[in-house]
């Protein structure tokens, strides 16, 4: 049971708040701060609530992923900056956009291989000194193992790893305050509405076509 804010009479902010309560506790519980660089690996429907949420808290991001469809919605919720992971430079680009490495990498693509990569790019810093640690978020559902291999992976000695899992009551309604706010936009983050008979055709585009597809919401009329 939640209890909805006045303001709040989109259906589609209800479901916002239901699905960006899981990378809003990741970001809050990271203590994203303005001033902040962060790289946002994915751009699925996580992974891109991510990042306009960092975006939200005055953090430089940076955003990457395989498909240039969702790559291109970024620029609506005010990133720094987009690569395309497919292109044969890509870690290339992304180091000449963090010089000196993230503060938060969030990664948000669930596969084993760009975990791995997103490592690198976090900011290094000794054992020793005041302020935060690096920051590394795992935010997505991982069906398969993968290489978190601090020890040689990752450039620092030291960093704080999150694992947020999921979203509590508070988190939901946060994400519906920002919605009644105006300060996230359902229209951005809803990609198709289609009947709930649908369902069956509406996943495998999902899956098969991330391209194509960012997200839908089924209608139960």
């Amino acid at each position: 049971m939640l209890k909805l804010p006045p303001s709040v009479t989109d259906p589609f902010q209800c479901l916002l708040g239901e699905v960006g309560g899981i990378p809003w506790r990741g970001v809050k519980h990271a203590e994203a701060a303005p001033g902040e660089t962060a790289l946002v690996v994915g751009q699925g429907l996580i992974g891109a609530l991510s990042g306009a949420l960092l975006v939200l808290q005055g953090v430089r991001t940076v955003v990457t992923d395989v498909c240039a469809g969702r790559l291109g919605r970024t620029s609506a919720w005010g990133v720094a900056a987009a690569v395309n992971a497919r292109e044969a430079d890509g870690n290339e680009q992304l180091r000449a956009l963090l010089p000196e490495g993230a503060d938060l990498v969030v990664e948000a693509s669930g596969q084993p291989g760009p975990a791995a990569n997103a490592l690198q790019f976090l900011r290094s810093r000794g054992t020793g000194g005041p302020g935060k640690l690096p920051r590394l978020v795992l935010q997505a559902n991982y069906l398969d193992p993968i290489p978190v291999d601090l020890a040689h992976l990752a450039p620092t000695q030291s960093l704080a790893l999150y694992y947020p899992g999921d979203r509590e009551p508070e988190d939901r309604q946060e994400v519906l305050e920002f919605c009644a706010q105006g300060k996230l936009r359902t229209s951005d983050f809803v990609g198709e509405v289609r009947s709930y008979r649908e369902a069956r055709q509406a996943y495998p585009g999902l899956r098969d076509h991330p391209d194509e597809h960012f997200s839908v919401a089924f209608s139960w009329e």
